[in-house]
C-alpha cells in the first residue's frame, strides 16, 4: 500500500500582525503576537500557494526576544531576517537559508542592555536598501533606534537613538511604522508614523555615516508643514 505523508499542521499564527517576503518571492514570514513567533511559509511563485515550513517561538531552543512578535523584515540580499518582540523590547536576528527559507536564531538586541536604547515597545523594523542599516520604531520610547549591520554575519551594532522632542526631532511620538525611500537603492530618507501625535516624521539618512538620521520635517494632521514650521489655516505658529 502507498503511504501518504501528511503535511504538518500550521502553527504560530495566533494574532498575526506583520508580513514580509524575500525579494525572490519564495518565502513568506509572519510575525504573530500571541504566538510569540515568526512563522515561515514556502511559496509557490506560479500559484501563490503557501506551504507551512516551520515556526520559531520565543523561549524554544535558543530563540530569544520574540515575546509579542510585532514586525518582520528580510534583508535585501535574502540572507537574514529581522523581527521585533514588543513584550521583550527587542530586535531579533535570524540567519536565513536562501534555498529553503528556513531560519536559525543568531542574535537578540534588547532595550537597556549593552548600551542599546530606543527599543521600548518596538513595532516596526526596516532594512536599508543597501543592507547597511536596520532601523527600529520604539513606540514606548517615542524613538527610532539605529543599528549598523554586518554584511557577512548579519548581526547588529547599536549606533544611536533619535527621540521625539530631542535635538529638534518631531513627529515620532508613539512611532509605529517606518519606511525608507529607495533613491538609487541607497535609501536617502526615512519616514516614520508618529501615531501618538497624528504625524509623520521625515529624516535624511547618511549611509556614509553609519546610517545616521537627521531630522528634516514633519507632516501633522490639520497642519501645513514647512521645514519644521507649521501653519494652521494660514496662521504660522
Amino acid at each position: 500500500f502507498l503511504e501518504l505523508q501528511q503535511s504538518p499542521a500550521v502553527a504560530g499564527l495566533d494574532e498575526p500582525v506583520a508580513l514580509a517576503m524575500d525579494a525572490a518571492g519564495d518565502t513568506l514570514y509572519v510575525a504573530a503576537a500571541n504566538s510569540n513567533a515568526v512563522t515561515v511559509f514556502d511559496r509557490n511563485p506560479a500559484t501563490g500557494a503557501l506551504t507551512f515550513l516551520e515556526t520559531l517561538v520565543d523561549g524554544v531552543g535558543s530563540v530569544d526576544g520574540l515575546a509579542g512578535a510585532s514586525s518582520v523584515a528580510v534583508s535585501f540580499d535574502g540572507e537574514w531576517v529581522y523581527a521585533t518582540g514588543e513584550n521583550d523590547d527587542a530586535v531579533v536576528v535570524f540567519d536565513r537559508d536562501p534555498g529553503t527559507g528556513a531560519l536559525t536564531f543568531a542574535q537578540s538586541k534588547a532595550d537597556g542592555i549593552g548600551g542599546v536604547d530606543g527599543l521600548a515597545v518596538p513595532r516596526s523594523v526596516v532594512v536599508s536598501p543597501d543592507d547597511l542599516n536596520v532601523y527600529v520604531a520604539g513606540s514606548g520610547d517615542n524613538a527610532i533606534a539605529v543599528f549598523t549591520r554586518d554584511l557577512l554575519l548579519g548581526t547588529l551594532t547599536f549606533r544611536e537613538v533619535v527621540r521625539d522632542g530631542v535635538g529638534g526631532a518631531d513627529g515620532i511620538a508613539g512611532v509605529s511604522a517606518l519606511t525608507l525611500s529607495g533613491d538609487s537603492g541607497l535609501g536617502f530618507h526615512l519616514y516614520a508614523a508618529g501615531s501618538g501625535e497624528n504625524a509623520l516624521g521625515i529624516f535624511r539618512r547618511a549611509a556614509s555615516d553609519f546610517g545616521k538620521l537627521t531630522y528634516v520635517d514633519a507632516e501633522r494632521d490639520g497642519l501645513i508643514g514647512d521645514l519644521g514650521s507649521y501653519a494652521y489655516f494660514g496662521t504660522r505658529i
